[in-house]
């Protein structure tokens, strides 16, 4: 009887089967490659190009295998590959020997003549060397398909793991794990789950390999297992992979879990902070402060202005007054001061205050222009005025050279902070606040100073060297011109030209001569060689010295206000403890200049040391009337002043600031007579005092921390004397103890208030 062979599976090689009335067809299916490695149901996958190129070689070499089986009824048909799956399948006919083939369940019936047939095909197989394969050193095996392969061509690529669906009453997992074990080592099998209603339930079937499972694949699919208590229900299994990794599974991770994401999230973003722009800000601040980038420091540069017309579109230069030895003592004392502060390693801070117009900047100015350093200058005033947080912090970063900045990006901070409170109950953490933001400037201003404080030493080092190798050059010349001089130097090029015996060939050479006749040389050569200065030692620490603190930084931290009030006051506390760790850390010498004497923040910066104070007070009538003397004399102005002259500017007073207006209007105005200058001055004066002291009716006047009684008491009191006492106008009437609002009459700079040796001196 002539009949349709069962489906086989040579390895890699899957069967399926066709009804004949005449036998069986059999189809074998060769894998060419394995699944599991070359993923050839990626239609992009550049590893599927190699073995499609072998294709046609490799059906052939199955085709001529298979065709010479001698079995009676054996007629092959087709060789068809299976590209999705790495294989082929073979179709043959062949005559049945068992006629419980034709039954419904004749896929689970051994069939003798297949068997033979199998077998046969083996043995073939095996002496011809095994099966061919696109992958070296590796061929395949023959396995029975006893089921209805599906040869689909959708995205479902091979995997580990199998979904068995059960189209009838459930399978054992016993019996299932007996049905699959033949086609490779089985991890574990998942059991069915219950379903929504018109759903297969199904198992899922985890092999160790992958071309296990896609043997099993192309064997089972479709077949129907009689149920053992009941033969006449069967159920079917369809087969299919289970993709190991979902659809989007990393996106639904990460969505399902904010709590986790969010903290990771905002570590990850603050590395790329710190890795990424806090050393190109370093290298900013370093840069502003050398001055790499600074087009007007280029050689080239400078001598295009100086050559060209764009000299005149420079600023003019501001006029540094100088003070002679008999002008104003108290502010020489003041400049050496500072001079001994700078010259010197830095221990502590320099606090330079005094009243606004009290001459802090031209102090500061006749000092540092003296003074090789570099500078860094952070004016207050400028945060001050900034409208938010992210002005301030801006106008910070500008003045320090901190960049890149993106203060944009704080109030979308803010919004991702609002956010993560919705999603994980708590802030995300992304926003700083102002003091943290300023820290963090400081921080990085505080690694280019170092940064820059060891550039400039290393190349002082260098400079130091080259120095020292162009005075050993130097000493090394004026021996051989000594030697050249006496008749003691012999040059050995001289013998291979003259010729002189063997030394014709060998010479004597330019090297020294030894001790024995280095004593036979005159004595002024050794007195050459002999002679140093004995403080050259000393004077080269000195320089050492002085060349390793020259390399130290400069800040100036100007127009600070320790009494301000709201977010400013977290700006100026940041500064201070910022300068008090420079200072303690000997980074930079940290000059801080103000018009009120409270140092209470700066103090506390440094607790270990003493501030340098210094202290601008007004000049006395004799120091002021020869500062005014000494700077139009340097103007090239001789101006007599007479008595009348005298006694008003007597009436001026000695804040640098009037006495500079009063030079500046005889220099600009040359017919301007001192009583013309007063009269101008007291005229701005009086207006001044009636809008920041009498306020007036207006709103502002509510808010003032005085009233209009105390303000109109101490004008009258400092009207009839130049001074008065400082405890009897605090303890009498109308002040009565307020002694907050004798500060905020200092504050406009109404008054002064002058202390000396902690004890209170005359209001003045």
């Amino acid at each position: 009887m002539l009949k349709r062979s069962q489906p086989y599976f040579l390895r890699h090689f899957y069967t399926s089967r066709r009804s004949s009335q005449s036998g069986f067809l059999t189809s074998a299916f060769v894998q060419q490659t394995d699944t599991g490695v070359d993923n050839l149901s990626d239609p992009g996958s550049k590893r599927k190009k190699a073995p499609l190129l072998r294709k046609d070689t490799i059906c052939q070499s199955i085709q001529d295998l298979v065709k010479d089986i001698h079995v009676p009824g054996f007629e092959l048909i087709s060789v068809n590959p299976r590209i999705k799956d790495g294989g082929v399948f073979i179709e043959f006919y062949y005559i049945s020997d068992s006629e419980a083939t034709t039954a419904s369940n004749s896929t689970l019936v051994d069939d003798p003549a297949l068997t033979k047939i199998q077998s046969t095909m083996l043995e073939k197989i095996n002496s011809q060397g095994g099966l061919p394969s696109s992958i070296p050193f590796k061929t395949g095996h023959i396995w029975r398909v006893i089921g209805y392969p599906w040869k689909e061509d959708m995205r479902r690529y091979a995997s580990r793991t199998l979904r068995v669906e059960f189209d009838g009453p459930d399978i054992r997992e016993e019996r299932l794990w007996d049905f699959l074990r033949p086609f490779g080592r089985i991890e574990y099998i998942n059991p069915p789950v219950p379903v929504p209603a018109g759903m297969l339930r199904s198992s899922h079937v985890t092999f160790q390999r992958i071309s296990s499972a896609t043997v099993a694949h192309n064997c089972i699919h479709g077949i129907s297992i009689p149920s053992p208590s009941n033969p006449q229900v069967s159920t079917r299994l369809n087969t299919s992979y289970e993709r190991p990794i979902k659809a989007h599974v990393i996106r639904d991770w990460l969505t399902s879990h904010p709590r986790i994401v969010f903290p990771v999230l905002v570590f990850l973003i603050g590395s790329l902070t710190y890795t990424v722009f806090d050393p190109i800000r370093a290298f900013a601040v370093e840069s502003k402060l050398l001055g790499w980038f600074d087009y007007r420091k280029n050689v080239v540069v400078q001598w295009f202005m100086r050559q060209s017309l764009f000299k005149l579109l420079e600023p003019p230069k501001a006029e540094s007054r100088h003070l002679n030895a008999s002008a104003w003592k108290d502010r020489k004392d003041a400049e050496e001061s500072l001079q001994s502060y700078l010259s010197d390693e830095p221990t502590t801070l320099t606090f330079v205050h005094g009243p606004a117009g009290s001459g802090k900047t031209m102090l500061l100015d006749s000092v540092l222009e003296k003074t090789p350093r570099h500078l860094v200058i952070i004016d207050c005033s400028k945060i001050y005025d900034a409208t938010s947080d992210a002005g301030m912090v801006k106008s910070l970063a500008r003045q320090t050279g901190y960049r890149p900045i993106f203060t944009f990006l704080d109030s979308f901070k803010n919004v991702i902070d609002i956010a993560s409170v919705g999603l994980i109950g708590q802030k995300a953490g992304l926003s700083s606040s102002l003091q943290d933001q300023v820290k963090e400037v400081l921080d990085v201003v505080e690694q280019g100073l170092r940064r820059a404080t060891i550039y400039v030493e290393r190349e002082s080092k260098r400079g130091e060297e080259n120095e020292k190798l162009k005075e050993k050059r130097n000493q090394w010349q004026a021996e051989r011109i000594a030697k050249i001089k006496s008749g003691h130097f012999h040059d050995g090029r001289i013998d291979c030209v003259a010729g002189n015996g063997i030394m014709s060939e060998l010479g004597v050479g330019i090297e020294r001569f030894d001790d024995e006749s280095e004593r036979s040389l005159p004595d002024n050569e050794h007195q050459l060689k002999q002679e140093q200065p004995p403080s050259i030692t000393a004077e080269r620490k000195e320089y050492k010295s002085v060349r390793s603190i020259e390399a130290i930084p400069v800040i100036v931290i100007k127009h600070y206000d320790a009494n301000c009030q709201g977010t400013k006051s977290l700006i100026t506390t940041a500064l201070a403890n910022w300068a008090g760790r420079l200072a303690s850390g000997k980074i930079a010498h940290v000059i801080v200049t103000s018009d009120d004497r409270d140092a209470t923040k700066l103090s506390k910066a440094i607790p270990t040391r003493p501030l340098n104070d210094i202290i601008l007070s007004d000049a006395d009538e004799t120091s002021a009337l020869s500062y005014l003397q000494q700077n139009l004399k340097d103007l090239g102005l001789e101006h007599k002043f007479n008595s009348q002259d005298v006694r008003l500017l007597q009436r001026l007073g000695g804040r640098v600031r009037d006495l500079e207006t009063v030079i500046h209007k005889l220099s600009t105005y040359p017919n301007v007579t001192i009583s013309e200058v007063m009269e101008d001055i007291e005229r701005r004066g009086v207006t001044e005092v009636r809008k920041n002291v009498f306020a007036g009716e207006s709103e502002e006047g509510t808010n003032l921390a005085w009233t209009k009684q105390q303000a109109w008491s101490i004008v009258k009191a400092l009207a009839q004397k130049d001074h008065v006492n400082y405890y009897d106008v605090l303890m009498n009437f109308p002040f009565k103890g307020n002694e907050e609002a004798l500060r905020a009459l200092e504050q406009i700079e109404l008054i002064s208030i002058i202390t000396s040796n902690g004890k209170w001196k005359p209001l003045v």
